[in-house]
């Protein structure tokens, strides 16, 4: 007895293959897409040379996304000082939020697993904080209320400058 096995073959479009959503792609998306600041998309999503993190190069910007730290848009200046200091690579890692508005306004910060990067428009200049740098040790038990009652920043437009 011969038995006949019938094989369907359904061809899909490479538009629809296309549409499968990653968390860069979903980042995008909320950023506004094409029509938003980052533009159109310049290469592929891309694994990242750490074999888990993967990133995506845009007209006006990248999206890095690692599962420690999901998705994040970096752009402007601060893109450009971070791969200056070797992107993922290098001391400042993966970054950890958006570009966001500093706390006195005067500038944009991205902040990294190692640090961050902060823009200044009065100077329209980028400085790098390590992480290292930020460890503050305190005098009393964890757990216990305290405040800072002052804080001295290194330069006169410093947002840590006076009281």
């Amino acid at each position: 007895m011969t038995r006949f096995i019938t094989i369907a073959l359904v061809l899909v479009s490479s538009a629809a293959t296309a549409a499968w959503a990653t968390p860069i792609s979903d980042k995008y998306a909320q950023l506004g897409g094409a029509a938003g600041f980052l533009g159109q998309p310049i290469i592929a999503e891309t694994l990242t040379p750490d074999g888990v993190g993967r990133f995506r190069h845009y007209e006006g910007g990248s999206i890095y996304w690692h599962p420690r730290t999901g998705a994040h848009e970096v752009h402007g200046l601060i893109r450009q000082r971070w791969e200056q200091l070797n992107w993922e690579q290098g001391y400042l890692g993966y970054p950890v939020t958006d570009e966001i508005d500093t706390v006195d306004g005067g500038g944009r910060v991205s902040r990294f697993e190692g640090g961050e990067l902060i823009w200044r428009e009065s100077t329209n200049t980028v400085h790098a904080v390590k992480a290292s740098d930020l460890v503050v040790e305190l005098p009393f038990p964890p757990g216990e209320t305290w405040e800072v009652i002052q804080a001295h920043g290194v330069a006169a437009n410093d947002s840590h400058v006076g009281k």
